[in-house]
């Protein structure tokens, strides 16, 4: 699993790698609430869902602006 992760990551376009990590987040976002649902805790899972994926969009939209805005940069 991580080595196919890896060697998808290293041929991809920064684009492409955003969205790997948008759905991954997702994923990991659904298992979480279906695990505390069936523990019977949805209302924490849903916040914690939320509340994730808010801190890892703020995260990567930060780091990647600037990644992105040096890449648009260079090519004109």
């Amino acid at each position: 699993m991580h080595l196919q992760v890896k060697s998808s990551f290293k041929n991809a376009t920064p684009r492409q790698a955003l969205l790997q990590i948008g759905n991954a987040v997702l994923m990991a976002a659904v298992f979480s609430v279906i695990y505390l649902a069936v523990q019977g805790e949805l209302f924490l899972g849903i916040y914690l869902a939320i509340t994730g994926i808010m801190t890892i969009i703020n995260l990567f939209y930060t780091k990647y602006l600037v990644i992105f805005n040096r890449i648009s940069s260079n090519r004109s």
